[in-house]
């Protein structure tokens, strides 16, 4: 009886265990919430009545959505009087995540349709297109798109003429603001 009891014992255990790493394996996979980056600060600034981001920024050789970002506001980046501002070393924004959202696009006749969502911050992308495969030469800007906060748009713009036989287009958002771009590779139906 003991043996029987230790066989279930030993089986239900092993159940347990099995079904515990599963889950822990599944929680690991789970999309985790981004944390904000910290900036390693070389130095700070108190910053003044008159001063502007891009002063301030240019006074230490950085861009001013740089110091936005390593103290950690929103666009526009506007600091107040007095606000004591981390001064991170040049390069350090080079290393994070900029954009945020999603983009999908398609291309039929003359027309590209490119939608977006799933952005955090409100800013104007420029459309640009060009030929994936190289034979036609440059990016062609075919318009632009303005991003709200959390919301999902789409705009449809007139695919240049040069473009328009080639199979395999490159569509980008290239961000007004930051000069971050997202860019997708699709396959152009005339």
């Amino acid at each position: 009886m003991k043996a029987i009891f230790n066989k279930r014992w030993l089986h239900f255990s092993s159940l347990v265990l099995v079904a515990l790493l599963t889950l822990a394996m599944l929680a690991a996979a789970l999309p985790q919430p981004v944390q904000a980056a910290s900036a390693p600060c070389v130095t700070y600034y108190t910053f003044k009545k008159g001063d502007t981001t891009q002063s301030v920024a240019h006074s230490f050789g950085l861009a001013w959505w740089e110091i936005g970002k390593a103290n950690n506001m929103k666009y526009p980046y506007k600091p107040t009087v007095g606000q004591r501002l981390c001064i991170p070393p040049a390069g350090w924004a080079d290393s994070l995540p900029t954009v945020t959202g999603f983009m999908s696009a398609f291309s039929k006749g003359s027309k590209v349709t490119v939608t977006a969502s799933g952005f955090t911050t409100r800013y104007l992308w420029v459309v640009k297109v060009k030929e994936s495969t190289g034979k036609a030469r440059g990016d062609y800007k075919i318009g632009r798109l303005v991003i709200p906060a959390n919301k999902k748009v789409t705009g449809v713009y007139e695919l240049p003429q040069e473009l328009r036989n080639s199979t395999y287009l490159t569509v980008c958002l290239k961000n007004q603001t930051t000069d971050d771009k997202i860019c997708k590779n699709i396959v152009h139906v005339p």
